[in-house]
């Protein structure tokens, strides 16, 4: 009850960044245009949709209806039945734990109570996109108690039906896991941790075999496929601003700052918009970097020490490590984001729970009575979590009001920068603008302080039409290699912004041909990076809304790579009718067609209205096509 009224407030808040893109399938199944099928399997997040985590959107959907309000509610529900799973998880588990067995329900229920209510959870239960890193937890944990339960009977009645039920049953949990978020991948390896820590010793061989055929093999095979191709590896950071080895390096200050927001949380300076986390390129730039990695070490040895004697402290270390092994490792993913912490969370409020009946019994030796002190701490640490994510969830209700937030606490986020902007060019409010541009252009980064110059010109055709060229110019000719999704993202406002000749000293084709210089410049990135891609297609765009159509060509062509989407092959198709080559233009359509979803109405409208466009210039070839590229 007390995490519902907590979170009640923030259920009125909006859909907020990548929502709208991952939901868009669900309003167009509502109304009977799109099979079940596509939606789960082909309008998700992740490499294979996430067909579980767009089920339950869809089923909550179909209940309650297509709003943020109930899908909110939903994850909140969501959120309440994992601190049950949990509290039912810990209630077995820690009965293994001869420190915490006498009293297991309540420490078990203390740890769910700490987790149900902590501030850090708070921009995963109301992002509603999330759902998908809860309902991956939810599976999880019930993975784990199957496997304790399992785990129990086998040590009190051994049978080969109990062990095979092991052996067969927490696997297809952890492809439902996998289903809802790829960290479900990862549920054999934390039943490995509760494994370690709490039936060492055990007779019973299952245990073993289980972590060999499920965490050290496959763990082998993937050393041996990624040593046998790093190149491959190596090409997923084309789009990123920092390498493989710094990323790898940055995850050791990135757990250290975790650590410290779950054991001192702090909600004002929480947020989504966390992008500002510095890279660090060695060991000693920055120096928390050793210091980061010294301190992780030096914990994990005490934890080992010590796990006979405190398996509970063993398993909630090793858990939170072993929680954060997927976005912690060499997935070029972005460097720190809060709702990573909320399965690891587990581990580390287990760890402080266990450590606190540690003190209390020190205390008890001492002659004191620690539950006169326990209890009131934990009763006034459950009101400061209660208050702390109360007043998130008030911030939570305003779109404004988490950027804002945001951007008190990271300054230099370039999100939340953005993010405010966009919100001050909508309210019209100048004074604002200039405010954030300011703030980007005193940034540190050299990447902020040339995407100001992009900002400012954008800025300016949104409010009086007048932008200054040399902004462009500077843009892009200072911005830093290599290229990265943050130069793309404001190209489709821009482009909106300079529809019809809005913005009167900035001509299409001047626009183009910069996007394509700064294309150009990255020389040591393959065109078929992400950025270079978006970069083209957009100077592209600028040059076929000219009718420019020999400019338009060549970005077009390095645009249309092997791994862009069909869209991206519009200019293309237009530039090469527009240069009299419809048999290019008739090869281009083939092929977005190929690559097209046949479900994707979008995509498939887009194509159709190609086919109108080649059909109306071989009618009338030797003359002007009919072509008409602002639709």
């Amino acid at each position: 009850m007390a995490t519902l009224l907590a979170y009640w407030v923030g259920l009125d808040g909006p859909f907020l960044l990548d929502d709208p893109a991952n939901l868009a399938a669900l309003k167009p199944w509502l109304e009977g245009k799109l099979e079940l099928h596509t939606l789960l399997f082909e309008r998700g997040a992740g490499t294979f949709g996430r067909p579980a985590s767009m089920a339950s959107f869809a089923l909550n959907a179909w209940l309650t209806g297509f709003t943020p309000f109930s899908l909110k509610l939903g994850n909140l529900l969501i959120h309440v039945l994992c601190g049950l799973v949990l509290f039912g998880l810990l209630k077995q588990l820690l009965q293994r734990d001869s420190n915490l067995a006498p009293r297991a329900s309540f420490y078990a229920g203390a740890v769910a109570a700490l987790w149900l209510l902590h501030p850090l959870h708070a921009s995963t239960v109301l992002y509603v996109v999330q759902r998908m890193a809860q309902l991956s937890t939810l599976i999880i944990l019930l993975g784990l108690w199957l496997y304790t339960y399992l785990r129990d009977k086998l040590e009190t009645t051994p049978s080969n039906r109990v062990a095979w039920a092991i052996m067969l049953l927490v696997p297809g949990m952890t492809g439902l896991a996998f289903l809802a978020k790829e960290n479900g991948i990862l549920l054999p390896l934390l039943c490995a941790v509760v494994e370690l820590a709490y039936y060492r010793g055990s007779r019973a061989r299952t245990g073993r075999l289980f972590i060999a055929f499920y965490v050290l093999i496959p763990f082998t095979l993937g050393l041996l496929i990624l040593a046998a191709n790093p190149g491959r590896v190596l090409g997923w950071y084309s789009g990123r601003d920092f390498t493989l080895v710094e990323r790898l390096l940055s995850q050791g200050r990135a757990l250290c700052d975790y650590l410290w927001k779950l054991v001192f949380p702090n909600p004002p300076a929480m947020g989504i918009y966390t992008d500002d986390f510095v890279v660090s390129t060695s060991l000693l730039q920055p120096i928390t970097t050793l210091a980061s990695f010294v301190l992780l070490a030096m914990l994990s040895v005490l934890a080992y020490r010590f796990r006979k004697r405190l398996p509970s402290i063993f398993f909630g270390w090793f858990f939170f490590l072993a929680a954060h092994t997927l976005e912690a490792g060499p997935i070029p993913l972005e460097l720190y984001f809060e709702h990573r912490n909320y399965l690891p969370a587990v581990g580390i409020l287990t760890a402080i729970v266990a450590l606190a009946n540690l003190l209390g019994r020190w205390l008890a030796g001492k002659g004191l009575r620690p539950t006169r002190i326990g209890i009131p701490l934990l009763a006034g640490g459950l009101l400061v979590l209660a208050a702390g994510t109360h007043g998130r969830a008030l911030v939570w209700q305003d779109e404004r009001l988490i950027a804002e937030s945001s951007l008190a606490a990271h300054p230099y986020s370039l999100r939340a920068n953005a993010a405010v902007l966009s919100n001050a060019l909508g309210r019209r409010d100048s004074s604002r603008v200039d405010q954030i541009l300011g703030t980007l252009q005193g940034s540190p980064e050299p990447r902020h302080r040339s995407l100001a110059h992009l900002y400012r010109f954008y800025a300016s055709c949104v409010l009086n039409g007048e932008p200054n060229l040399e902004d462009l110019a500077t843009f892009s000719q200072t911005t830093p290699m290599p290229l990265t999704l943050a130069e793309t993202m404001p190209l489709k406002f821009l482009y909106a912004a300079t529809e019809n000749g809005r913005c009167k000293q900035a001509s299409n084709d001047r626009i183009g041909a910069m996007l394509t210089q700064l294309a150009d410049r990255a020389r040591r990135q393959p065109d078929g990076a992400r950025p270079k891609i978006v970069l083209r297609y957009f100077a592209a765009q600028f040059h076929v809304r000219e009718r420019n159509w020999r400019a338009a060509l060549p970005p077009a062509r390095l645009a249309w790579q092997p791994n862009a989407e069909a869209g991206i092959a519009m200019p293309l198709v237009l530039s090469q009718l527009g240069t009299r080559d419809i048999d290019g233009a008739e090869a281009t359509l083939r092929e977005a067609t190929l690559r097209a979803e046949r479900s994707n109405s979008t995509d498939q409208a887009g194509l159709r209205w190609l086919r109108t466009q080649i059909d109306s210039a071989r009618e009338a070839y030797g003359m002007k096509a009919k072509i008409e590229p602002n639709q």
